[in-house]
């Protein structure tokens, strides 16, 4: 999965770690995305779920590094344009 079919389609369910941040003491947090919101993200670590503000995060997901600024923004909206740019492009390519 790339960069931006993690941002188009969602991150719930993937693996995560921090590898950046303001707060030095959550870098290395990791675990599974359980919760997103349009500015907070939720990992289920081995201590327990955790929330995390995006914009002040750098996150490695799957293997792909994402900052978090990327990722502010309610999920569904992201997954809505996902899906109008995909149709428009199955649409054009049919032509």
């Amino acid at each position: 999965m790339g960069r931006q079919s993690l941002l188009e389609k969602g991150v719930i369910g993937t693996s995560v770690r921090i590898t950046a941040s303001k707060n030095s003491t959550t870098v290395g947090v990791s675990g599974t995305v359980i919760d997103e919101t349009r500015n907070m993200i939720g990992i289920k670590t081995k201590d327990g779920v955790k929330r995390f503000i995006k914009d002040q995060h750098t996150f490695e997901i799957d293997g792909i590094t994402i900052e978090g600024v990327h990722l502010v923004g309610r999920p569904e909206e992201r997954i809505k344009k996902w899906l109008r740019k995909s149709k428009i492009t199955r649409t054009s390519e049919s032509r």
